[in-house]
């Protein structure tokens, strides 16, 4: 019980603060990255 309101409280402040966070850690080109990353592995 307590490990399931842990992970909505992460939720709540994650989507709450989604946003700043995305401003600080650009998820798109981290996600844009990776993906070239494993393309480049898969070769």
């Amino acid at each position: 019980m307590m490990k399931l309101l842990v992970i909505i409280a992460c939720i709540v402040v994650i989507t709450v603060h989604w946003s700043d966070f995305n401003d600080k850690v650009n998820v798109t080109k981290m996600v844009d990255k990776s993906i070239e990353i494993i393309k480049e592995g898969s070769k």
